[in-house]
């Protein structure tokens, strides 16, 4: 079993042992207290997570201890895998994207406090997100800075899932006609 402290970081590109149903099932074993189980988990899941957390951090001491803290989660909250709805290797994989975009948030002093107010420096997109209304504004920083899911963010906004589906959707047809498309 791979020591789940402190991932191999000797691989950097990330592996993908095991399908998609038998992690699930590994990980459904994991919650039911099973650590041979998770340790599977672990090795079919863990260079995906430290390229991911290293991708969105950019440092391998930094990218670490992010891993190690979302397999701890992962432990912790296995139960409620069944719940999501997702994949394993996605579950495993967007606690690892929570928590390091947290840790660049830290990095970099951003407190939340309410809704995100976002400010990009390109000419059209601006000028399409300043069309935006605020619930699309919102769902769109959400989604992208806080890496909220669509249901996560109707949680946290009060509003049913279709109606920030719906949102979503229009936000990103609007945003996307100010992109500039490349041939």
């Amino acid at each position: 079993m791979t020591d789940l402290l402190v991932p191999d970081t000797a691989a950097d590109e990330p592996e993908r042992s095991g399908s998609d149903a038998e992690i699930d099932s590994l990980l459904l074993a994991a919650a039911r207290g099973d650590r041979e189980a998770f340790a599977a988990v672990y090795d079919a899941t863990a260079g995906a997570a430290f390229g991911l957390a290293l991708r969105v951090i950019g440092s391998r001491g930094a990218a670490e201890g992010v891993v190690s803290a979302a397999f701890l989660e992962v432990w912790r909250t296995a139960r409620s895998f069944a719940a999501s709805g997702m994949p394993a290797r996605t579950w495993v994989l967007a606690a690892v994207g929570r928590l390091a975009l947290a840790s660049v948030r830290d990095a970099a002093g951003v407190v939340e406090t309410g809704p995100v107010d976002v400010r990009i420096p390109v000419d059209p997109l601006q000028a399409r997100m300043a069309e935006l209304t605020p619930a699309q504004r919102q769902v769109i920083a959400l989604a992208s800075f806080a890496g909220c899911s669509q249901a996560e963010i109707a949680e946290r906004t009060g509003h049913p899932v279709g109606a920030v589906k719906t949102r979503m959707r229009e936000a990103l047809t609007r945003l996307q006609d100010a992109s500039p498309r490349t041939r």
